[in-house]
């Protein structure tokens, strides 16, 4: 096989055509021996190359001895693969054995183990020679870790961008509430922040009166060690959320960065985040990825966060790890609230996001959780009260903002021990006009009307009045779109009135902005809502979900963009071309998705990198030319 991918070549010979794939491959049938080895290479202009390879090959005989040994082997290597999955499914729900309900899904899991054992051995693969042991896969994130290593390169280059940076860097307060944690662990966490790049920082611990008596010894002996640590040791325990606003009350920094008394911090963390706030002057709170670690200090399970959403955090704590608030919002919303431990960061992060100017989302795993029993990075199960705790925090959320709904946990998030969450809104309030934009789709029109039968919200036009207004538009002589609209069966008085509604979609002007004005002064309702696919049974709450809060949609000014020149129509100037306005919506790295085939980056920046099928392709399209 020729034409092989060989990266290294390319990037040694960037100028030489092809050189990224130049790479080959042979396999030759040899008898037990031993053998000289050379290659001989005739390039187009007739010159003969070799080479002599300087050590001698030798072939031993495959005895069936080694067979069966590769075969114990091999089935060695699946039981492996079932164990680490076994114990990364213990890590994450805190089980092993599967419920009833997922017996079929692990079953389908162990099937494709076992076909990655045997991916060489398919028929019609390619078989490698006998005796050839094959790699087994490797971990993806184990993968990732191995590309994404922090080394002197990059600590060095850190270095470089914190003293080229013009703006002045902030002092930042690692803020860690402790009690009674593993002794290991604890000094771990302590290290991870003496190790840190950036230096200007402070480190404040509070114990919250330890039972431990050795935690206020190794905490004394790191006192002595460096005078940026300080200490405050509680006379009574309250619990983590009163311990950590005691910490944060020896902070004399500009930046409150949360630490827990077990985790540990990236040695570029406090550098980055340092960075950004210098050169974000508007943002107000911060947040990174992170990862897990267990207690051999082994990392997986990545979180890749989005950027921010406020509508998300309503659904659970994506923020996760690492969190940092600039001092005077922590102060401002007066630290952690007693009443919400479990999820007092979610109750934090709720609060402190409302006033905040600016919220980002710094893309780097600057974090690592540790997972130990008992700890929620486990399993939500193990602290069941985190739960109640979390649904209470958005409740108080909801009804701070004026927002009527009522939060809930819906049975499946229960049933996997996960605190994710939905609101419940109620099914009466504004009017709302529903547009159906569509042409020469009758089925798919005719199934959008029928699905609104099965919406819980009432309150949409659909009245005699909203038809004969609907009905206003010309359909300027389109006997197809006219035929389409036709073709629906309309059994009664009021449903004649609908089609009289539908018949006024006008299809036949090709100025589309001129029709979209057109369309949108005869729209009576308080709120307008757009439907292009029928929504089922399974969504009833359809129109009260998609209600906007009663604080409107934000301005730029709301999201700190600067996205062209903003009149009192909106935004105007904002295009997918310009660098600056992508950055600005944290596209930067959209690269050509927008002219051309999108790229492995440009996916990710569009939240669609896991999209690789035939049919992914032509959604992607789909997406790219909308977004356009």
């Amino acid at each position: 096989a020729y034409g092989l991918r060989r990266k290294d070549v390319g990037e040694v010979f960037p100028d030489w055509v092809n050189s990224s794939e130049s790479g080959f491959e042979a396999l030759v049938d040899l008898p037990p021996g031993e053998w000289h080895v050379s290659l001989q290479a005739e390039l187009e202009t007739g010159e003969i190359l070799y080479f002599q390879a300087p050590k001698i090959l030798t072939v031993h005989r495959y005895h069936i001895w080694q067979r069966s040994a590769d075969k114990f082997e091999e089935f060695s290597s699946f039981i492996e693969a079932i164990r680490q999955r076994a114990q990364e499914r213990k890590q994450r729900l805190g089980r092993i054995l599967p419920m009833p309900w997922e017996i079929a899904k692990v079953i389908g899991q162990l099937g494709k183990i076992y076909q990655q054992q045997k991916q060489f051995t398919a028929p019609g693969d390619l078989l490698p020679p006998a005796g050839f042991v094959v790699p087994q896969p490797i971990d993806r994130y184990d993968a990732w870790l191995l590309v994404n290593q922090w080394n002197v390169r990059s600590r060095d280059y850190l270095i470089s961008r914190l003293k080229s940076c013009r703006e002045p860097l902030p002092k930042i307060s690692v803020v860690m509430p402790v009690y009674n944690p593993q002794i290991d662990f604890l000094e771990s966490a302590i290290d991870s922040v003496i190790a840190q790049v950036y230096t200007n920082w402070e480190l404040c611990i509070a114990d919250d009166c330890s039972t431990d008596l050795t935690v206020a010894e190794t905490l004394q002996n790191w006192i002595a060690k460096d005078d940026r640590i300080r200490i405050h040791f509680r006379t009574e325990n309250g619990n983590i959320s009163a311990a950590t606003n005691s910490a944060a009350a020896l902070a004399t920094g500009d930046i409150i960065l949360f630490l827990d008394n077990d985790d540990e911090l990236t040695p570029d963390a406090l550098g980055e985040v340092a960075l950004y706030f210098a050169t974000h002057p508007t943002t107000d709170f911060l947040y990174s990825d992170d990862d897990k670690i267990d207690t051999k200090g082994r990392r997986f399970a990545p979180q890749f966060k989005p950027q921010w959403s406020p509508e998300l955090l309503l659904s659970y704590m994506y923020l996760g790890h690492l969190c940092a608030v600039r001092k005077q919002i922590f102060e401002q919303i007066g630290g952690l609230r007693i009443g919400f431990e479990g999820s007092q960061d979610y109750d934090f992060a709720l609060r402190a996001t409302e006033i905040s100017r600016h919220v980002a989302h710094l893309p780097l795993v600057l974090y690592h959780w540790r997972t130990a029993p008992g700890s929620t990075a486990i399993s939500g199960a193990a602290k069941p009260a985190s739960f109640a705790a979390g649904q209470k925090s958005i409740q108080d959320a909801l009804n701070r903002r004026k927002i009527n709904g009522n939060v809930a946990q819906h049975a499946w998030a229960i049933k996997e021990n996960l605190g994710i969450f939905a609101q419940d809104f109620p099914d009466s309030g504004p009017s709302v006009t529903v547009i159906i934009p569509t042409k020469n789709q009758l089925k798919l029109l005719k199934a959008c009307l029928d699905s609104l039968e099965n919406t819980t919200y009432k309150n949409y036009q659909d009245d005699e009045e909203d038809a004969s207004a609907l009905g206003g538009l010309d359909l300027d002589d389109d006997e197809e779109d006219a035929s389409a609209l036709g073709g629906l069966d309309f059994g009664d008085d009021e449903e004649e009135e609908e089609a009289s509604a539908l018949g006024g979609l006008d299809f036949g002007d090709d100025d589309d902005e001129e029709e979209a004005s057109e369309f949108g002064t005869l729209t009576s309702g308080d709120l307008e809502a757009g439907i292009s696919d029928p929504f089922g049974e399974e969504d009833p709450d359809f129109v009260a979900e998609v209600i906007p809060d009663p604080f409107g949609a934000p301005t730029s000014d709301d999201l700190d963009m600067d996205l062209g020149d903003l009149d009192e129509d909106g935004i105007d100037d904002f295009s997918v071309s310009d660098d600056d306005d992508l950055d600005d919506l944290g596209l930067d790295d959209l690269g050509e998705a927008t002219t051309g085939d999108p790229d492995e980056d440009d996916l990710d920046a569009l939240g669609l990198g896991d999209l690789d099928s035939d049919d992914d392709d032509e959604e992607i399209s789909g997406f790219l030319s909308d977004f356009k």
